[in-house]
């Protein structure tokens, strides 16, 4: 049977949307077998912002570039299947010695940022740990929808912003827009299917994946594997997650 495509926006509505990502989220946890639940998921996640983020109109062009990584500064906030995800593409596509190397740059920055609030963590101007010399995201393929879900319309104003001279960044809206109705609609799911959902900060939860070949396995069996990653509900109402079980259950 051939994958059905991506749900969308512009046909469904957000909320018929949300209410589809949340049906095929579901269903990736009750028919997968253990070991691709994880693949399953983020899968669908960036499947489905890929299609609706090019069918999004755009009233400029953005200025975002290989290279160009002057949001690469800003906490990331990440679901466990991201993070898990990542740890997988890393262990699977990468060769071992630039491997142990990026492994170390993600440990040292966890334990560099772990505990930081957010005007902290862009205080300390630090990069990501996975950026590459040339700045460019060298797990790209693979980063986590808060990545994928900012773009800017003005590369020096995002320079700006990042040393401190410019409080605000015109972002363009729909990524920001698609990011949050693929983001709650899964963490719903995993909060329904009884699994650690809470978004995690990206490197300190990725040096826990790191550190753990078992961390997906664990993850899987119900473990809050990333418990100390976890970042406060302040990010987002967690009633939001309520409102989109009820708005599936209704449907």
């Amino acid at each position: 049977m051939s994958e059905a495509p991506p749900p969308l926006v512009d046909r469904l509505g957000l909320q018929g949307f949300a209410i589809e990502m949340t049906r095929r989220f579901r269903a990736a946890l009750a028919d997968e077998p253990p070991a691709g639940r994880v693949r399953a998921l983020t899968h669908l996640a960036n499947a489905a912002f890929r299609e609706n983020l090019d069918r999004a109109p755009r009233p400029q062009p953005v200025a975002c570039a290989k290279g160009c990584a002057w949001c690469c500064a800003t906490r990331v906030a990440a679901t466990p299947p991201e993070v898990l995800s990542l740890a997988r593409h890393l262990r699977e596509r990468v060769d071992p010695a630039p491997r142990a190397a990026l492994a170390a740059r993600v440990v040292e920055a966890g334990a560099g940022l772990a505990g930081l609030d957010d005007a902290a963590r862009a205080a300390s101007r630090r990069f990501c740990a996975l950026l590459g010399v040339d700045s460019a995201c060298s797990v790209y393929a693979a980063r986590p929808l808060a990545c994928r879900g900012v773009m800017a319309f003005d590369a020096s104003a995002c320079k700006a912003n990042h040393e401190g001279s410019l409080p605000e960044v015109t972002y363009y809206g729909a990524p920001l827009q698609i990011r949050m109705a693929i983001q709650l609609p899964l963490m719903a799911a995993l909060r329904r299917g009884s699994l650690a959902w809470r978004l995690a900060d990206l490197p300190v939860a990725l040096a826990v994946a790191l550190a753990r070949d078992d961390a997906e396995a664990a993850w899987l069996a119900g473990e809050d594997v990333f418990a100390a990653a976890a970042l406060p509900d302040t990010r987002f109402d967690p009633r939001q997650l309520d409102s989109v079980d009820a708005l599936v259950d209704r449907a």
